[in-house]
C-alpha cells in the first residue's frame, strides 16, 4: 500500500507551523531506503508538546505518522479501504492466472 509522500514544502509549512506555536524547533527529512524519516531538535520536556503539533498539523493533511522514543517519526503506511484491498486482491489473481505472480505473492498484501 502506497503511502503519503511528504515534500519539502509540507516540512516548511509545518516548520512555521512550529515557530508560531512557540516552539523553538524545526523538523528535518532524512531520506531512508524504502521511506522517509524525520527528525528534530529535541526541546527536552517539550517534546510531548512538539509531538502534538507536529502530529495535529499532518492530520489535518490526511497524513498519519509514528513517532519514535526519540525526537524522530516516519509516515504510516495508509490503511487499505474495503474495496481498496478486494481491487488489488483482484489484480493480483489476474496477474497469477496471467503468470505474472505467483501464489506465495498473492497473499503478502
Amino acid at each position: 500500500m502506497a503511502r503519503k509522500i511528504i515534500n519539502t514544502f509540507d516540512v516548511a509549512d509545518c516548520n512555521r507551523a512550529l515557530a508560531e506555536a512557540g516552539l523553538e524547533t524545526r523538523i528535518h527529512m532524512h531520506d531512508a531506503c524504502g521511506g522517509q524519516f524525520f527528525s528534530w531538535d529535541s526541546l527536552g520536556e517539550k517534546d510531548p508538546q512538539v509531538r502534538e503539533a507536529i502530529a495535529a498539523f499532518f492530520r489535518a493533511r490526511g497524513v498519519e505518522l509514528a513517532f519514535n522514543e526519540d525526537a524522530s517519526f516516519v509516515v504510516c503506511a495508509k490503511a487499505p479501504t474495503k474495496a481498496e484491498f478486494i481491487a488489488e486482491m483482484g489484480a493480483r489473481y489476474e496477474r497469477m492466472l496471467d503468470g505474472h505472480e505467483t501464489e506465495h505473492n498473492l497473499v503478502e498484501i
